[in-house]
């Protein structure tokens, strides 16, 4: 279930952080994901690409100083935990933010238990998931970040509202590590 979790106080947890929030992408969608993060002054220290091209344009990102301190994997979130390379950015703990894309229809079911696995393995103090306007997904997200310590929200916005050009509506779900280490039961609309 979900917890309220006002975006305020989500960026006061954030800035409130002492040193830099680093953020670790899974799936960033071609580093939309990791400059999006660069942009709120993150600094982002991985993305994960499950294809070629999409690693290709944020290696690219890499070498044009965009995403300077960025190290880049190309392979599934899965090869990424089993792998161990997960396990190399624990030592950030809760100044790491996991920004993971592409949920929404089968996509909690066929990329969501990797997508937990990696935050399990990584430990970060704060998760962002971004998928289709699909409701159903939210709310299990919701409830398994809550599962892990999180209080979380999701909504849905429209991807106008951002600048995008695009039509559709975006689903968000953010958690932040509750500091008492229990979890919220409120669900979000």
């Amino acid at each position: 279930m979900c917890k309220r979790v006002d975006i305020l106080d989500l960026a006061q947890y954030a800035w409130g952080m002492k040193g830099e929030v680093y953020a670790l992408c899974l799936g960033s969608t071609a580093g939309s994901a990791a400059l999006a993060c660069a942009l709120l002054g993150w600094r982002v220290v991985g993305c994960v690409e499950d294809d070629a091209e999409s690693a290709a344009v944020v290696e690219g990102r890499v070498r044009d100083g965009c995403l300077a301190d960025a190290w880049v994997f190309c392979g599934s979130v899965g090869e990424f935990v089993r792998g161990g390379f997960a396990g190399e950015f624990a030592r950030l703990g809760k100044q790491l933010a996991v920004v993971a894309c592409g949920f929404g229809g089968d996509g909690l079911e066929e990329r969501g238990a990797d997508i937990f696995d990696a935050i399990c393995a990584v430990g970060p103090g704060i998760v962002v998931l971004e998928g289709d306007e699909d409701g159903g997904w939210r709310e299990l997200a919701c409830g398994r970040l809550a599962d892990l310590g999180f209080d979380s929200e999701g909504d849905c916005v429209p991807a106008a509202a951002c600048g995008s050009p695009q039509t559709g509506l975006r689903s968000w779900v953010i958690g932040v590590r509750a500091a008492d280490g229990s979890a919220g039961s409120d669900v979000a609309a």
